[in-house]
């Protein structure tokens, strides 16, 4: 795929200004609709942004930054506009969805914003103008409890990772580069190893377990990453993706589980020396933590590969087969 080009300095102060300029009216249609609430403001608002070279799905009204439903089209634009535009216009649609939210014609519903149409239906991340707006499975909550909140940015990280993985044959999965030593497919295995370590050795105190048995590691100390990365240089795309899946399908039931005996102040097997036990709140954000660093590492490889770049899928795309349908 081709790179676009930096723009020069007075081309980039031009484009910055025009969108500055269609970002000051969006906010004044906004201002119009909490002056007088009437039709819908998302439209308008859109129509001004692709004046800017900015891209706004037809089919669907959602925040934009999660869901990437502002998408870059005719190229004018450099990348700290396009974020600064989409950064608004999320702003501009909860407000406006908050607002909506508490109208008389909109308040109790649930899922229909048109109750004559009660028998539409929403698809995950997508709706229609008769359906609000259903987010991918990935989606973290808007204002949800601490548990939610937490799981919800972990399962964001692990899908935005496997996107960044999918799709490949071996050749791409070991793409490296420069003198450094990682892969897609190494950081594959060794987020499945991750996965299966917190929930077992970590939380429990349990063996690692299958399929760690069978596939003879990975060895205790400071010899398990190299055995981790070296050894997915070997295994099929379709061994690495299934070792993935498979692994943060068994987190789920894990966690799920010990969720139901416990919040998140529980105490995990694992301790640092005298200074105790970590809880299963600390287990998490560390888990979190390692997932920042790696989807980091693979949005460099995956655009290495073959130019792939974003910040989330495709809205029908679904990272692991629990989450179809």
């Amino acid at each position: 795929m081709g790179r676009r080009m930096r723009p020069q300095n007075d081309e980039f102060f031009t484009l910055f200004s025009e969108a500055g300029s269609n970002l000051v009216e969006s906010v004044s249609i906004l201002m119009e609709f909490v002056a007088a609430p009437s039709a819908g403001p998302l439209p308008r608002i859109a129509c001004v942004l692709h004046r800017s070279g900015i891209a706004v799905r037809a089919h669907s009204w959602c925040p934009v930054g999660a869901c990437g439903l502002v998408r870059e089209s005719s190229g004018r634009l450099p990348a700290p506009v396009i974020t600064l535009t989409r950064t608004l216009f999320v702003r501009i649609w909860s407000y406006v969805s908050r607002m909506t939210e508490n109208t008389p014609e909109t308040a109790g519903q649930t899922g229909v914003t048109d109750q004559t149409s009660a028998d539409t239906t929403s698809t995950p991340g997508g709706s229609d103008a008769n359906t609000r707006w259903v987010a991918p499975p990935w989606e973290p909550p808007l204002a949800g409890t601490e548990v939610g909140h937490l799981l919800g940015a972990l399962d964001r990280q692990r899908a935005t990772l496997r996107w960044k993985a999918d799709g490949l044959d071996a050749a791409g999965l070991n793409t490296r580069i420069g003198a450094s030593a990682l892969t897609i497919g190494g950081l594959l295995k060794h987020l499945a190893v991750v996965e299966d370590e917190k929930f077992t050795v970590w939380l429990s105190g349990a063996p690692l377990g299958e399929p760690w048995v069978s596939l003879g590691g990975p060895p205790e100390g400071d010899d398990a990453d190299e055995w981790v990365f070296g050894s997915a240089a070997d295994d099929s795309p379709e061994d690495l993706y299934a070792l993935y899946d498979g692994a943060v399908q068994r987190s789920h039931q894990r966690l799920a589980a010990a969720l139901a005996d416990g919040g998140l102040g529980q105490p995990a097997h694992i301790q640092f020396g005298d200074l105790g036990h970590l809880s299963l709140r600390r287990l998490l954000f560390d888990l979190l933590e390692e997932y920042g660093r790696h989807t980091g590492h693979a949005d460099l490889l995956r655009e290495a590969v073959d130019g792939r770049v974003g910040e989330d899928p495709p809205m029908d795309w679904r990272p692991w087969p629990e989450q179809t349908g």
